[in-house]
């Protein structure tokens, strides 16, 4: 749970103010189970992807103030919506879209989407995903954001 979570910010008080709690860490390390799988339809790994995503959250901070708690985590999805080796699948690619981009779309770059996304092109969060699941080239959804892939 986190201030992202925004139906549950008085639950999230309330367990602030009644137990002790930690700030875990939101980096990968070796033992991640499943780092190295790769975003559907692409050669970027989950931690790479992650990553960018990430650094992409906190560089937009200008239209989100609470920006910190909306970085993906490191299990924000499961090994079922990655693949184990550079393909295209179509049901995977749709699961990841539904979840990822998604949250990208409606949480993350609720204000200011035009930076991450040509909005003119994908008008709605139903055309973002069907681009991500038939184009060749997946991550060219995203506007000015290079994932390192060849």
């Amino acid at each position: 749970m986190n201030s992202s979570d925004q139906s549950v910010f008085s639950l999230d008080t309330a367990f602030k103010r009644r137990w002790s709690f930690e700030q875990i860490s939101n980096k990968f390390d070796a033992s991640h189970p499943y780092k190295d799988h790769y975003v559907p339809g692409t050669n970027v790994t989950w931690e790479v992807f992650v990553n960018k995503i990430n650094a992409e959250i906190l560089k937009n901070s200008i239209y989100n103030s609470t920006n910190e708690d909306k970085r993906l985590g490191m299990f924000f999805v499961s090994k079922d919506c990655l693949t184990k080796v550079p393909e295209q699948n179509t049901y995977t690619s749709q699961q990841f879209a539904y979840k990822v981009l998604e949250y990208i779309w409606n949480d993350v770059c609720r204000v200011g989407r035009e930076d991450w996304f040509d909005t003119e092109k994908y008008q709605t969060l139903e055309d973002l995903i069907e681009a991500f699941v038939t184009l060749g080239a997946p991550l060219s959804i995203f506007k000015n954001m290079s994932f390192g892939e060849e």
